[in-house]
């Protein structure tokens, strides 16, 4: 798929961020990066443990999930829309089933127990309703009482974003967003990611919580990932109900 063409709804905004996402030295860190976190590692053992779960990992990258997934679950299906991603995992998890297909348009038939959008991969989507009308379509795919695991980042303590990324702003923007987040608690904030800037979805916890039951989800547990030494983001379990 062209990072170019703009597929149901989705706005420039995405297009720039997937452009980046998909550039040739984020491929190439994405493939050198293989590490999973304690946090990673805790929620995974948690929706994988039996062996006999049926995975579709949404935005599945350069295989780093997927090498921890799969010989732990009964069938693992990873979807991306970037073909330099999937090159790389399939490298690396050869015997992993992988597709490339955008978010919205994957269509498969079969029902699986669990769904992975980790990494923040929601968070780059934009506007909003496609935020929204993603974990729709996650619980979509699931068994009833399957699972979900999504990660997205948390609201940055007060601080919406760095100087440099404020500057980048327009001022309408700026004034826009700032009202926005103490209305509602939430936002699209600039961030620097592999040297680029990209526009980041952040939020409070009870914001997500709201979002997962809009959804069809009832939330099991909510597990900060320390990783950077600080709570960037947070792990959510979730069950279809």
């Amino acid at each position: 798929m062209n990072p170019d063409e703009t597929v149901q709804g989705r706005s420039p905004r995405e297009i720039a961020n997937l452009k980046k996402f998909t550039a040739d030295d984020v491929v190439a860190g994405y493939a050198r990066w293989e590490t999973i976190s304690p946090v990673e590692s805790r929620v995974l053992a948690e929706v994988l443990a039996g062996g006999a779960a049926l995975v579709l990992d949404l935005g599945c990258g350069a295989g780093r999930v997927a090498a921890a997934a799969v010989g732990r679950c009964a069938f693992y299906l990873g979807v991306d829309v970037s073909s330099e991603m999937l090159t790389v995992a399939r490298s690396k998890v050869p015997e992993a089933e992988f597709v490339q297909a955008d978010f919205f348009e994957f269509q498969d038939q079969r029902a699986f127990t669990t769904v992975l959008l980790m990494h923040n991969t929601i968070d780059s989507v934009h506007p909003l309703m496609r935020r929204r009308w993603l974990l729709r379509r996650a619980r979509a795919f699931l068994h009833p009482g399957g699972t979900i695991v999504i990660s997205t980042h948390t609201l940055l303590e007060g601080r919406d974003a760095s100087v440099e990324g404020l500057r980048m702003m327009r001022r309408s923007e700026l004034l826009l967003r700032h009202a926005w987040s103490r209305v509602r608690g939430f936002g699209y904030v600039p961030q620097m990611y592999h040297g680029r800037w990209v526009y980041q979805y952040r939020s409070s916890t009870d914001h997500v919580v709201d979002e997962l039951r809009n959804a069809g989800f009832e939330v099991d547990g909510c597990f900060p990932d320390w990783s950077r030494g600080r709570p960037d983001w947070n792990y959510y379990i979730a069950r279809a109900v």
